[in-house]
């Protein structure tokens, strides 16, 4: 996707997430503010969305997905620092089980753990609505 949270992608992505109940998902947003809102547009969901941004998201994050929640969503800085060991403890199973999205794709680029994570997932995709900061991306 070609856009921000903030424009029309996001909601879009808001929106597929929600009507994909087959689907599982892994978000990475850059801002709390942001993890805030798009969990808030799953108010009447909580059951199968986990929001991984306090203290412990290592934690919440294991716990997600021993529970088989569908949206498991945290923020580029927790992702970066504990997805590399989530995917150790699932012993590679997140990589097949969750779609990785990540926002703000173009701040993305300032996390070079989460550009060796990305390129693990079987299912991955970047929204940004500066693209042109990603046409020199050698993450792939």
């Amino acid at each position: 996707m070609n856009a921000s949270f903030g424009s029309s992608e996001g909601p879009a992505l808001m929106k597929h997430t929600i009507e994909s109940e087959d689907n599982n998902y892994f978000i990475v947003v850059p801002t709390i503010n942001i993890a805030n809102d798009f969990y808030n547009t799953f108010n009447n969901k909580k059951d199968s969305f986990k929001l991984c941004i306090n203290n412990g998201a290592f934690k919440d994050i294991k716990l997600a997905f021993d529970n088989n929640v569908r949206v498991i969503l945290t923020m580029h800085h927790t992702a970066s620092r504990c997805l590399g060991s989530i995917m150790d403890f699932t012993h590679g199973a997140i990589l097949n089980k969750y779609r990785l999205f990540i926002d703000e794709a173009h701040l993305f680029l300032q996390h070079q753990a989460l550009r060796e994570i990305m390129r693990r997932f079987n299912s991955a995709g970047l929204i940004t609505a500066t693209s042109r900061e990603l046409k020199n991306l050698s993450a792939f």
